[in-house]
């Protein structure tokens, strides 16, 4: 079995890059080194730009209803199952309820204390007519029907979780150490009511973990399993239901994370994101998202992001710099999420105030914007407020 080694500081030496424990979590019965997946493929990024109009196809709209229960501060997460688009607002301790022609459904917001009550959300997935929500911090799932009714709670049992996922009737986390000093292990796989640890792997030294570079999305699940990465890493996994397979090795413009880089980010968090910059470095991802035919990476070098769509069936991919290139109808926004195989994006306002200008000039016609809900998408983003959502999908050939 390949056993991959890095070492990273001075006291950091020579360290196998993953452990994988079967049993418990106090008695495990033996270590396995990290092996790559079968598919391992190193990907060599361009800081190239590429208008967003060669690759988003079949553009469709959703304007979100405002009103006084449904009015979205910012987006941290969306899931969306066929009828149903769900948007998380960490600011806000709520999650918002529409259905695709963007109408309120309703909201969950047991923000509070006491019994059926929340002090924060974590994260939260919809799995098949259940929405499942971890609390922050991460003592308790709760599930919620697909109109928002609490239906349950579970305990989690003191394993404090940053993002979860469920995989074939087990829990997926990705651990939190800024509640458990003690943790030895980034991710973990549990059985269906968190008492048994089934498999945990440490795929990243813990000065490396959870710090102020927060990042929104680390897992996003597809049929295959489930994509991750960890902050300031040049490396993506994925977990299946008893394996954790190093799958992508991403270089930008010919160069990985700087060693000089993570030294500076030791001593001084501040300091070295500011050199990152001064330096234009590769610094690290900051989203990830999966369908079953396409992942997309979000990441940044020096003072820039960088993007790139790569796909699951094929050898093909794009990789490009900036999503604020110009198209036919205005700047693009930025992909938030998936639902089934297209990506989500936001629209931000000059897309809607650049549609209403160019209707005004009369310049929308069949050449430069094709998508014939368009129009409208103008009459109804009358109320300023929630954002517009922009489903399409994603041509790498």
């Amino acid at each position: 079995m390949k056993t991959t080694k890095f070492c990273f500081g001075k006291t950091f030496t020579m360290l196998s890059f993953i452990f994988v424990l079967f049993g418990s979590c106090s008695k495990p019965d033996y270590d396995e080194d990290l092996v790559d997946a079968k598919d391992f493929r190193r990907l060599q990024l361009t800081s190239t730009e590429k208008k967003f109009e060669d690759i988003g196809k079949n553009l469709d709209y959703v304007v979100l209803e405002s009103n006084s229960n449904g009015l979205i501060a910012e987006i941290t997460k969306i899931e969306t199952n066929e009828n149903l688009i769900a948007i998380f607002s960490r600011i806000q301790k709520a999650i918002f309820l529409f259905d695709f022609s963007g109408k309120f459904i309703s909201k969950i917001d047991d923000f509070g204390d006491g019994p059926g009550k929340y002090n924060g959300i974590s994260d939260f997935f919809i799995q098949e007519d259940e929405i499942l929500v971890l609390t922050n911090p991460s003592s308790s799932v709760f599930t919620y029907d697909l109109n928002g009714n609490l239906i349950g709670v579970l305990d989690t049992n003191k394993n404090y979780i940053n993002e979860f996922e469920s995989l074939n009737g087990n829990w997926v986390g990705h651990l939190n150490d800024a509640y458990d000093k003690t943790n030895q292990f980034n991710v973990v796989i549990w059985d269906s009511v968190f008492l048994e640890r089934k498999y945990q792997y440490l795929f990243q030294e813990k000065d490396r973990r959870n710090n102020s570079y927060s990042s929104t999305n680390y897992m996003s699940k597809n049929d295959q399993g489930i994509f991750l990465y960890q902050n300031f890493s040049n490396e993506i996994f994925k977990v299946t239901d008893s394996s954790f397979l190093r799958s992508y090795e991403i270089l930008i413009d010919g160069e990985s994370i700087p060693q000089n880089y993570l030294k500076r980010f030791k001593s001084d968090q501040l300091q070295a994101t500011n050199y990152a910059i001064d330096k234009n470095l590769f610094i690290g991802f900051r989203n990830i998202f999966a369908t079953n035919e396409v992942l997309f990476i979000q990441g940044q070098k020096g003072g820039r992001l960088f993007h790139c769509f790569v796909s699951l069936l094929s050898e093909d991919y794009i990789s490009f710099g900036n999503l604020s290139s110009e198209i036919n109808f205005g700047l693009v926004g930025e992909i938030i999420g998936v639902s089934g195989n297209r990506f989500i994006m936001r629209g931000p306002d000059p897309v809607l105030n650049n549609l209403k200008k160019l209707d005004l000039e009369g310049k929308i016609t069949d050449q430069n914007l094709t998508n014939e809900k368009v129009r409208n998408v103008i009459d109804s983003y009358e109320i300023e407020g929630n954002p517009v959502l922009v489903f399409f999908d994603v041509n790498i050939n």
